[in-house]
């Protein structure tokens, strides 16, 4: 079985679900050495039926939110007939929820990470200090909360979707039917 990941950086990370399965990483950077450069909006450009399963940290955010029913689209066109995608995205609304609730900042750390501090700012943004380097891919375009997730999801031709919220991340799961 295999598993792309799409949006995988330069360390690609996957689930321990995905521990024996082949895998295939897609990244639009360039510099960061994935197994296929391309933007995720030419998805479909690549064979159909040929993943088992789609994993996707972390990126759909980098998209305009008018552009991601085209990556999702290209993810189903690459899916096998029982495929799933397993999506996670920062949760809008649970970030914008604990700002308020612990009366935070933006510029307020929300945890450190390997390449530093990730404030709020960060989190709704995207990453500042790569963004000020010149790495716009890592600029934060667009946003979700669990509801809109799941509208996406379904109205990009998912038969099941199942969308969970875990502190400020939605989860998200939606399977390609025959």
């Amino acid at each position: 079985m295999n598993v792309l990941n799409v949006g995988s950086g330069p360390a690609p990370w996957y689930p321990e679900e995905y521990s024996d399965w082949g895998k295939i990483s897609l990244d639009i950077d360039p510099n960061v050495g994935a197994d296929l450069c391309i933007d995720a909006m030419k998805i479909d450009c690549l064979a159909p039926n040929q993943f088992e399963a789609v994993f996707c940290s972390h990126n759909l955010e980098h998209y305009e939110f008018h552009e991601v029913p085209s990556v999702l689209k290209g993810i189903l066109h690459v899916l096998k007939p029982f495929g799933h995608v397993s999506i996670a995205v920062p949760n809008l609304l649970a970030v914008m929820r604990k700002v308020v609730a612990y009366n935070l900042d933006l510029s307020d750390v929300y945890y450190t990470a390997p390449c530093g501090p990730i404030t709020y700012h960060d989190v709704v943004f995207g990453y500042g200090p790569k963004i000020a380097s010149g790495n716009q891919y890592s600029a934060h375009r667009c946003g979700f909360s669990k509801l809109s997730l799941s509208q996406i999801l379904e109205k990009s031709g998912f038969q099941k979707v199942l969308v969970t919220e875990i502190d400020t991340d939605l989860h998200a799961f939606g399977y390609k039917l025959p």
